[in-house]
């Protein structure tokens, strides 16, 4: 007898993770407008226009520039 195939869940940590890896793929004043952009009042939909970049990749860098994030990544730089 074959044992059942185990399929990975989809959570959205995972998702999160895939939006944040196409965040850092952009350069870092990229990353910094899309962020003032959003900081100003604009919608994700104009950043991606503007920027012409995907949605994840504009959510990445919301959740890259969030309080919770930047906490985390500065206790593993100085912990």
């Amino acid at each position: 007898m074959k044992l059942p195939v185990r399929r990975k869940r989809i959570t959205a940590a995972t998702i999160k993770a895939g939006w944040k890896k196409k965040a850092r793929a952009l350069t870092q004043p990229q990353r910094q407008q899309a962020f003032d952009m959003l900081r100003s009042g604009a919608t994700i939909g104009s950043v991606q226009e503007t920027l012409e970049i995907d949605t994840g990749t504009v959510l990445g860098i919301l959740e890259l520039c969030t309080v919770k994030t930047v906490i985390t990544s500065l206790k593993e730089v100085a912990p």
